[in-house]
């Protein structure tokens, strides 16, 4: 990238937020291991269920207790976190404002409206790639997440120019 900054410019809607949410469990090695070893108990809860003479009588209380309990799980991931991040899209105005992110050689500006701050790129942990967004993971006394939509990409800011920027200051692209 020569000198000039890469900006990035766009105006966030209720999906975006909902992907991000999604991209980010799917990174998350907690989630996904709770998410499996929550997935194999339903299994095995619906082979006790199904078959009587698989385990004992007393073990059909604790399977229909899993298979409740993964049920309402999936039901909260795929329902009722989607209405949430929506409903409170809706609600507040400073999630449907403008974001405008300045990429340069040492730091990354964020404006969302009429706010704006720095960050260090060299706190940038990582970005993640997942459908039709990127997450950036920053991370210095916390960590911030950011996403940015493929829609942002414009001839301007391109998806080309986004990622050789990535690698010319060596942040891992997952």
């Amino acid at each position: 990238m020569e000198n000039s900054p890469l900006t990035i410019k766009y105006i966030p809607e209720a999906q975006d937020y909902v992907r991000a949410s999604r991209a980010l469990a799917k990174k998350s090695t907690s989630f996904v291991i709770m998410a499996v070893l929550l997935l194999l108990a339903m299994a095995a809860a619906a082979v006790i269920l199904l078959l009587p003479s698989v385990g004992e009588e007393s073990w059909d209380n604790i399977a229909l207790i899993l298979l409740v309990v993964g049920v309402f799980y999936i039901i909260y991931f795929f329902a009722v976190i989607p209405w949430q991040l929506r409903r409170a899209y809706k609600k507040n105005e400073h999630l449907q404002v403008e974001r405008q992110f300045t990429l340069n050689e040492e730091r990354i500006g964020i404006r969302v409206g009429n706010d704006g701050t720095e960050l260090l790129l060299d706190k940038l942990e990582k970005v993640v790639q997942d459908d039709d967004l990127y997450l950036l993971v920053y991370k210095d006394n916390q960590k911030l997440y950011f996403f940015i939509p493929e829609r942002a990409f414009t001839e301007e800011a391109t998806e080309e120019a986004f990622l050789s920027y990535l690698k010319e200051n060596s942040i891992t692209l997952e």
